[in-house]
């Protein structure tokens, strides 16, 4: 079994983000290199050989912003990223998608669930970059 990999990295300030490089708002989506002061998000290699590579496009973005694709999506078709907050039930306060040892899972309320296709039927509410304030009720 294949899922595609990929990452979103966020930008507080969007007006960083370089002239041809995709993006949803606040994130860019793409491969991510992880360097020691910056990580990136990078797209599209143009040519590579064993001395270099050359890349299509990419995007610096700040350490510890990157989201892991968990290769599944939320009831609206929207695809679901580590960092996401969703929710479960309308009664419940919402839950946190992480990758924790080796897995993605969804936290929250005291409970962690694994995430799988029975728990897809969530609607995924908003992320942890923009809006930390909905997992304020979990704590």
């Amino acid at each position: 079994m294949s899922r595609e990999i990929k990452f979103r990295g966020f930008l507080k300030d969007i007006d960083v983000i370089g002239i041809g490089v995709p993006h949803t708002g606040h994130f860019v989506i793409g491969d991510l290199v992880q360097g020691t002061e910056y990580d990136y998000i990078v797209g599209g290699m143009l040519e590579a050989n064993e001395e270099y590579s050359v890349l299509e496009w990419w995007q610096a973005i700040q350490k510890g912003t990157a989201d892991q694709f968990t290769g599944l999506k939320d009831i609206n078709d929207q695809d679901a990223y580590e960092g996401d907050i969703v929710s479960l039930d309308s009664d419940e306060p919402p839950y946190q998608i992480i990758f924790a040892e080796g897995k993605f899972e969804i936290v929250g309320n005291g409970i962690n669930y694994d995430l799988g296709e029975e728990f897809m039927d969530c609607e995924i509410i908003g992320n942890i970059h923009e809006n930390p304030e909905l997992l304020k009720a979990n704590k």
